[in-house]
Order: C-alpha cells, then structure tokens, then sequence
C-alpha cells in the first residue's frame, strides 16, 4: 500500500494505527503537498508534543495566512519548549504582517532558552526595522544570540555592517562568545 493510500485510510479512520505514527504520516503528507491546513490546525492541539511540533512547522511552512492565528495561540500558549521552538520558526517563516510584533511580544515573556534563540533567529530573518532595534539593546544571555542574528537583518536591510554601532560595541565586549558573534 503507497503513503498516499494509507494516509487516506488512517484519515478516513479506516485503518488501526500506532499513534502517533499516523498522524506524522499525514502531516508529512499534508506538508509536501502544501494543503490540508484544517487537518494541520486541527494537529496543532494533539495530545503528543511531537505531533503538535511538525504540524506547526508544517503550517508556516505552507504560509497560509489564514492559519497564523493557531501558529501565534501555540507560540504563546503551549506547555513544551520544542513546540514553541517550531511556533517560533514558523511564525518567522510565514512573514505575515504581525510576524515582527508577534516574536518581539513573546520574548518579553519566554524564558526559555532554546526559545529564546528561536525567537531571535527569526526576528533576525525578518528583516524588520524594529527587530533591528531589539537586537541591538540585547544583553545579558541574549546579547551573543542578537549579535549573530544582527548579521543577517542588516543584510536584509541592505545596511554595511561595519556601519552598525551595536557590532563594533560587540568586538569591544569582555564576553568570548559575544565577541565572536559579531565577527559571524
């Protein structure tokens, strides 16, 4: 029986499966056919966080801005880190409108630290004026994180970064990690 066969039957409910097995399956295929996004909404609430994690990865994988709003509610409101990791990925890749002030109000609140980096990382692809400014008044853990993700808004901004005050105070720093993201 072909993937597409057996991810019909496991949808259908015609088929016995090992969850979350199946579910996975049918984000996989929902995913590479770019479509199915109620299936992949529906997904974002399983009771598995492996579930949840690629079905919200598959959401902003597919840009659908009608679909934002769930990827936003699991990046606020859900209970594992992985997940709000790949929350944090996808709304960075769906570039909606609210993109920016989404990730810039989730890391006032986040406290974790694979979140963190996530959420800076996709403020970096951005591209946007504000995550500019965000990534330059980065300090304590943050400030290495922001510094390496400078890089890449200010490319993004067409701005020289030898340009870029936030970088050359990053050179001067006494923190090695630090030192080492601005030259990155």
């Amino acid at each position: 029986m072909n993937l597409v066969v057996t991810v019909w039957l496991v949808a259908a409910g015609l088929l016995p499966t090992n969850p979350p097995d199946a579910e996975l399956a049918l984000i996989s295929y929902l995913t590479d056919h770019r479509s199915g996004d109620e299936s992949l909404v529906q997904l974002s609430a399983h009771s598995s966080a492996q579930v949840r994690s690629m079905a919200v990865l598959a959401l902003g994988q597919n840009e659908m801005p009608e679909t934002f709003a769930t990827v936003e509610k699991v990046l606020s409101e859900d209970n594992s880190p992985n997940v709000r990791q790949m929350a944090a990925f996808a709304v960075g890749q769906m570039k909606h409108e609210r993109s920016e002030r989404v990730l810039l109000a989730r890391l006032k609140k986040e406290n974790h630290p694979m979140v963190r980096q996530e959420l800076w990382r996709a403020l970096g692809r951005s591209g946007a004026q504000n995550a500019l400014l965000a990534m330059e008044q980065a300090t304590g853990l943050d400030h290495a994180v922001a510094i390496t993700n400078l890089g890449f808004i200010l490319k993004r901004l067409k701005q020289d970064p030898a340009t870029s005050n936030a970088l050359k105070n990053a050179l001067k720093s006494s923190d090695p990690q630090v030192r080492a993201a601005a030259l990155y």
